[in-house]
């Protein structure tokens, strides 16, 4: 053993401690550097695994957009067939083709039906025609007297001079004179100077025949009208309400007694909605909303009154029942007449006529049979879609 072997032994304890220094530190850099390489592995795997789960996300985003994309092109597939499928039936319909209701395709046309004179007088109760027929028979027993019934009236005249002319208006019989009115503008009999009006410039004096009373009094001045032209008297025609026997509305309007007067001309075709001109039909309406509004005069279609057998029965006891009273105890569309207010309890048992007025609000159509209304009833009745007609 060499001197530098034998100072390394002698020295051990010195020189074991820079070894174990030595050893301990290398132990500890290898042990941080696998640690790092670890933690760069895991980071690695993280960015790894985020990536694949933002990819996953962004596959089923796309699918989900092309499964969008797919209905989209289907719904508009879908439009586009059902826009052709619109204009086919339009088309169609304008070819007569197919008809409106045919194609689920409908117009709506705004109109009026125009009544002629001889229509209104088939269609009026047995009290009016019986106050026409009077009045008829008492200008006819004049000699030469000669009757023309034209579209609005009937035309009573000698030769060239008109005499008198007759026209309804509504359930009112207005009778047209060629006398001078100033003498009986003033009485409460009905009486009107309506010179100013060209159709009946001959025939200025107006008398309203409304009651009895008003046939007595018009054939006072027919008389008087009769004596100022010199007019003698003959045999009378005979007339009877009978000659004018009842026809149903639809009837009428194929002979052509009633036409059906459409804004612009436009033909009414099967299938189509018709609408009053001059009104729009509402969903609810009150009693108060409808003071201001104008009912067209063909809103209404009438039936013929009962016979004059029952006349004096059916006014000895009269009900009175209010529109919101029958909004309340029926449903939309029902045909409500005297016997169905009666089982409802609205009006007496013993009542044998009723009248229906205005009052509260109608949210639904109906069609009331009923003796008689107020306008503003009608007007209700008519404007909700339904139909007012006479029993």
């Amino acid at each position: 053993m060499n001197l530098a072997s034998a100072t390394f032994f002698t020295d051990f304890p010195v020189h074991g401690q820079y070894v174990c220094t030595v050893l301990l530190i290398v132990i500890c850099v290898v042990l941080a550097a696998n640690i790092a390489v670890k933690a760069r592995a895991d980071k690695a795997h993280g960015k790894s695994g985020r990536a694949e789960s933002q990819e996953n996300a962004a596959a089923g985003t796309i699918a989900d957009n092309e499964s969008a994309a797919v209905g989209a092109v289907s719904a508009a597939a879908e439009s586009v067939q059902s826009a052709v499928g619109a204009v086919s039936a339009a088309a169609a319909f304008r070819e007569g083709g197919i008809t409106p209701a045919a194609a689920d395709f409908s117009r709506v046309v705004y109109g009026n039906y125009d009544r002629s004179f001889i229509a209104r007088l088939i269609l009026a109760d047995g009290v009016l025609k019986e106050r026409y027929v009077r009045l008829a028979d008492e200008l006819l027993g004049y000699k030469k007297m000669r009757s023309r019934i034209s579209w609005a009236y009937a035309t009573f005249a000698c030769g060239r001079r008109v005499v008198a002319r007759i026209a309804i208006k509504g359930k009112t019989l207005c009778l047209y004179l060629a006398l001078d009115s100033a003498a009986y503008t003033g009485s409460k009999r009905g009486v009107s100077d309506v010179s100013g009006i060209k159709k009946y410039s001959a025939v200025p004096t107006r008398i309203k025949v409304r009651s009895e009373r008003g046939v007595s009094f018009a054939s006072r001045l027919i008389s008087l009208t009769a004596g100022g032209m010199s007019l003698s008297r003959g045999d009378k025609a005979g007339l009877r309400a009978e000659d004018y026997p009842y026809e149903p509305f639809e009837s009428l309007l194929a002979r052509g007694l009633i036409r059906l007067r459409t804004k612009g001309g436009v033909k009414l075709e099967e299938g189509d909605t018709l609408r009053w001109a001059g009104f729009e039909r509402r969903e609810r309406i009150s009693a108060a909303e409808v003071r201001g509004i104008s009912l067209p005069k063909e809103a209404v279609r009438t039936v013929p009154a009962r016979g004059k057998e029952n006349k004096r029965a059916r006014q000895s006891r009269k009900g009175i029942v209010n529109i919101d009273t029958l909004s309340d105890n029926f449903s939309a569309g029902d045909t409500i007449d005297i016997s169905a207010m009666k089982a409802k309890g609205l009006i007496a048992a013993n009542e044998t006529s009723v009248k229906v007025l205005a009052r509260g609000v109608l949210d639904k159509p109906l069609t009331v049979i009923a003796d008689d209304y107020s306008l503003d009833a009608i007007k209700m009745i008519s404007l909700t879609g339904g139909k007012a007609l006479y029993s």
